[in-house]
């Protein structure tokens, strides 16, 4: 049960942080690119703060990110997916 909630977390965490890049990107040109290094520099984020997070003052836990990938693979298809029906729409 505990892996739900950590699972469950790192949905809320990955979208906040993927949408704040989004919005920061938002003057690049919309490209499959800047989606993809939206949600690389994501999860290189949540790699360093999960690490720490979860090392609980020992030493840097690098397993920790295997809660967020999934999650963040989501949020990527679901971007992806979104971008692609637009072009679409607009073609």
């Amino acid at each position: 049960m505990n892996a739900v909630g950590l699972i469950l977390g790192a949905l809320v965490a990955t979208f906040l942080l993927s949408r704040m890049f989004l919005w920061l990107s938002r003057n690049w040109s919309d490209t499959g690119g800047r989606i993809i290094a939206v949600h690389g520099t994501s999860i290189a984020i949540i790699f360093v703060a999960a690490g720490f997070g979860f090392a609980d003052g020992g030493s840097f836990r690098a397993d920790a990110v295997l809660y967020y990938i999934v999650p963040q693979a989501i949020w990527l298809g679901f971007d992806l997916i979104k971008r692609e029906r637009a072009q679409r729409a607009t073609s």
